[in-house]
């Protein structure tokens, strides 16, 4: 007698920005999944993501090439980098953004060019189609958000779906999904994908646990026409990626859009706490955000003023979790851990994230199909024991990174070779990560119980 075919499990992404999107081609990417079983919820009316500007060093542009070829493609259509050829291989230039404070140096020094370099002896494939080995690619988040949807079926995504709660009346039955239209919607798995306000991780561990932590810092943002970067700061460091230093404060500056934009980002701290009522924008005033950069490089103030409607983001990243995942849920990217953006890395975070879960869950829905007994718990374990330490630690470092870009690490202060030599091992750590190993690593997990 024939066996009984097994019902095909479904999986619900609750988030439909890059790091949901980007699961969701993983999963499509796998043989043993048909594309029915994959469905997005999004609180939003269409597909959107906030911000400007993301940058990707080798590792992040490394996961989405293994994700999916179509997603390196994609990411080619919109990638921008350093527009000197000589700084490709460069990460950011390292400069002052004001006088040291003995006076040795001026605005405008340069600390480093932090380069990455292959490992001598590996041959490091050409990560983006027709691009050279890039240390640093950007791209505007809506045009690579654009590009990625193109590669998600219709149909597969529902909007206005905000998720209020999940509940489950058996270990043996689905999960249902409340959204707060009062629609449900029933899955077998349930991936988080909801950002740093993640409303599955408050369901997973409570709110104190899930709570994000207002980091005491500020940022303002901007994206800047070039021609206007380029008269106020000349086309070297307005047309190449750069962060300049400051004694609490540093200011990100990058090309994007094609170099048609420049992405600005100005960061200073914040001794009170932000208030829990207050949105995480806030608006403030040219002169505020002057008076913030006073006594700064004045190419960089003139930039600043170009800023028609400056706004106050409020910085905040994750606490600690125990885990990432609980019975049927698991989360991933920001809803996980997000992190600050002084590393650059945490969206790299989320698509090494999804190219380990969408295999692993590949590896589940086979094993299904042929009647094998592989428990959902033990994939989303195996999950979180390659992934969590890794993740929790990139927070950390980003935190310390601030600082220390701020100078405000006591450690090393303003002593540039100090400042120089953690910035390389904090950035070999990011970028000489080896995701495949990983991926082996978890499945043995599944394969062997351990």
């Amino acid at each position: 007698m024939a066996l009984e075919e097994k019902k095909t499990p479904t999986i619900a992404i609750i988030g439909a920005g890059l790091g949901g999107v980007t699961l969701a081609i993983g999963l499509l990417n796998q043989t043993s999944i048909p594309p029915s079983a994959i469905h997005l919820y999004e609180a939003a009316s269409q597909f959107s993501e906030i911000g400007a500007g993301i940058a990707s060093g080798p590792n992040a542009v490394r996961a989405l090439r293994l994700i999916s070829p179509r997603i390196a493609e994609a990411y080619a259509k919109c990638v921008t980098n350093n527009a000197e050829q000589d700084l490709w291989s460069t990460w950011l230039g390292f400069r002052w953004g004001m006088p040291s404070k003995d006076g040795t140096r001026r605005t405008e020094d340069l600390i480093l060019n932090l380069e990455y370099k292959p490992i001598a002896g590996q041959a490091d494939e050409e990560l983006i189609p027709g691009k050279p080995i890039l240390a640093r690619s950007c791209v505007h988040r809506a045009a690579f958000l654009d590009e990625l949807v193109k590669l998600i079926p219709d149909g597969m995504c529902s909007f206005r779906k905000t998720l209020e709660d999940i509940t489950e009346q058996s270990s043996s039955d689905p999960v249902t999904l409340h959204f707060s239209d009062g629609t449900t919607a029933r899955a077998d798995i349930v991936i988080g994908c909801d950002g740093v306000k993640s409303r599955t991780r408050t369901l997973l561990f409570g709110a104190e646990k899930a709570a994000p932590q207002f980091t005491n810092q500020y940022a303002y943002r901007s994206l800047v026409p070039m021609e206007l970067a380029v008269k106020a700061m000349g086309p070297l460091l307005a047309q190449n990626g750069h962060i300049h230093f400051g004694y609490g404060g540093y200011i990100i500056t990058y090309p994007v859009d094609h170099g048609k934009l420049m992405n600005l980002v100005a960061i200073k701290p914040f001794t009170e706490p932000w208030p829990s009522d207050k949105p995480w924008t806030a608006p403030a005033t040219r002169e505020e955000m002057l008076h913030d950069f006073e006594g700064w490089n004045e190419k960089l103030l003139a930039m600043l003023n170009t800023v028609k409607r400056p706004e106050k983001w409020a910085l905040f990243d994750s606490q600690d979790l125990e885990r990432f995942w609980k019975g049927k849920v698991c989360i991933l990217g920001d809803a996980a851990h997000s992190s600050t953006p002084h590393l650059g890395a945490g969206s790299g975070m989320a698509f090494e994230d999804g190219y380990i879960l969408s295999n692993l869950l590949g590896l589940y829905f086979e094993t299904t199909r042929r009647h094998g007994s592989l428990d959902l718990e033990r994939v989303f374990d195996a999950f979180d024991s390659v992934r969590r330490k890794r993740a929790q630690t990139l927070v950390k470092f980003s935190r310390d990174t601030g600082k220390m870009v701020q100078l405000r690490d006591k450690s090393v202060g303003d002593d540039e070779e100090g400042i120089a030599r953690l910035l390389r091992n904090r950035y070999d750590w990011v970028w000489r990560y080896d995701l495949q190993e990983s991926l082996t690593k978890a499945k043995a997990m599944l394969v062997n119980g351990k």
